[in-house]
Formats: structure tokens, C-alpha cells, sequence
């Protein structure tokens, strides 16, 4: 009896996680990218942001950009709509511009800015099994990411463009938070 209520346990956990409960839970991982958008819209239609706002541009472009490259939500999928989207990871000049102008933004502007980095954080934390380590166990070890960083990216090139990613926004949304 206890063999088979074991067996049933874990058919039942490698189906929650490699089956059809996994594909929802993808599915839902791209609500928060929908409910920015929705909010980018209602800040426009209720006339508090206006639709010339460079703030708003860069948001609702990007946002509509990634929605639906996104829509098979996997680990490349979302890195290669991110490599294709106008937010820059290797140019920190022009990051910090873009940077600049949202922090001068409507304080609601400013509400979903946060909203959309934190949005991409977290799904690129919760696709890529690196980030998920690498928060966990070395999160303030430089180093180690750094080192670990150059490993990926001759081994593991998505993993590696993911962390890339994850760290820049990363720091985009610790300095929204603050501001």
C-alpha cells in the first residue's frame, strides 16, 4: 500500500511539473505582461498620461513587442524577444537615457514601469534554472556570477543571455523601486 500511494504521489508530481498543469502555469506567467498593457491603455484613455509621453512609448511598445514573441513561453523564446525588443542590455549609455526619462515620468507611469521590469524579472526567474540558482545561492558574489557568466556563455548560450537580461533588469527595477 505504501509503495503504490508513492508511486501514485510521484506520477502525480512529474505530471504537476512536465504536464498539462505546467503548459497553464506558462500560459499565466504572460498575464502580468497583459495587465501592464491594460494599465498603460487605461492611463491614456482616462487622460492622466498622454499617448506622446516618450515614458509611455517606450513602455507600451516594448510590452506589445513582447507579448506576443512570448507566447510559446520558454526560457528562448523570451530571450530572443528580449534580443529583439528596443530595451538595450549591451548599450548602458543609452540604458541609463531610457533610465532617466522613466524616472521623470507620472508617479503611475512610474507605478508600471516597475510593474513591467518586475513582470520580466520574474518570468525569466522562473524559466531559467541558472537565475534560479544563482539568486539562491550567490546573490551577492559577483565573482562567482561573473565567473559563472563567462562558463555559460561558451556552454549555455540562452542561459547566459537570460542572466544577462535578469541582471540588468534587475537593477532597472531596484532603482524604480527606490525612486
Amino acid at each position: 500500500v505504501a509503495l503504490m500511494l508513492f508511486v501514485i504521489f510521484l506520477s502525480f508530481t512529474l505530471y504537476c511539473l512536465f504536464g498539462g498543469l505546467r503548459r497553464e502555469k506558462m500560459k499565466a506567467a504572460r498575464y502580468p505582461l497583459f495587465e501592464v498593457r491594460d494599465q498603460l491603455v487605461m492611463l491614456v484613455a482616462q487622460g492622466r498620461v498622454s499617448e506622446d509621453d516618450p515614458t509611455f512609448q517606450f513602455l507600451y511598445q516594448n510590452v506589445s513587442h513582447l507579448i506576443p514573441h512570448v507566447k510559446p513561453l520558454t526560457l528562448a523564446a523570451i530571450v530572443e524577444a528580449l534580443n529583439t525588443s528596443t530595451l538595450r542590455l549591451e548599450n548602458h549609455s543609452a540604458q541609463e537615457e531610457e533610465l532617466a526619462t522613466i524616472l521623470k515620468a507620472d508617479s503611475e507611469l512610474l507605478k508600471v514601469s516597475e510593474q513591467f521590469f518586475h513582470a520580466l524579472l520574474s518570468i525569466l526567474f522562473s524559466r531559467s534554472w541558472f537565475i534560479w540558482f544563482s539568486a539562491g545561492w550567490t546573490h551577492s558574489s559577483f565573482t562567482l556570477a561573473s565567473t559563472c557568466r563567462r562558463f555559460l556563455s561558451r556552454t549555455f548560450q540562452k542561459q547566459a543571455d537570460a542572466y544577462r537580461w535578469y541582471k540588468s533588469l534587475n537593477r532597472i527595477t531596484v532603482l524604480l523601486a527606490a525612486a
